[in-house]
């Protein structure tokens, strides 16, 4: 419930058309985004079901990747349409829209999950799945530091 009337508000808020610079640009209304983001995140039903499928995660997983490249790609792909200074066809922001998801879906799957792997066992000090810590390291008493001095 919560979340249907965070939803209400700011769309009244945008429906009114006439809102000052500073309540859509300074965090007026973050407040109520943030009801309705966990309003969302909490809700059950068709919605949470949707919400929750494999592909809406990819997607979810793909995003940051999305937010990277998206104005490479876009000035790429009006430099290879031929016309980067014209305005841009409804068909050609379809196409790229498209485009630059499935773009978005294989580097998060092929470049940025397998990144982020490598980084947070480099970090937390693994050096690989079968690594033997007991026989590496040798026995526990030999690693324990000694006591500092006073």
């Amino acid at each position: 419930a919560a979340a249907g009337l965070a939803l209400a508000a700011v769309l009244a808020v945008l429906a009114v058309g006439d809102v000052p610079y500073p309540l859509l640009h300074n965090g007026a209304l973050v407040p109520l985004l943030a009801l309705l983001v966990v309003g969302t995140a909490r809700a059950a039903g068709p919605l949470a079901r949707i919400l929750g499928s494999a592909p809406a995660q990819a997607l979810g997983d793909a995003s940051f990747a999305l937010y990277a490249l998206q104005e490479p790609l876009w000035l790429w792909a009006r430099r290879l349409a031929g016309e980067p200074d014209r305005p841009a066809s409804a068909l050609f922001v379809a196409g790229f829209t498209a485009s630059a998801i499935v773009i978005s879906l294989a580097v998060s799957s092929r470049l940025e999950r397998p990144a982020r792997r490598a980084l947070r066992a480099l970090l937390s000090g693994e050096r690989g799945p079968t690594r033997d810590r007991s026989r590496v390291e040798g026995p526990s008493s030999a690693r324990a530091c000694p006591p500092p001095r006073p």
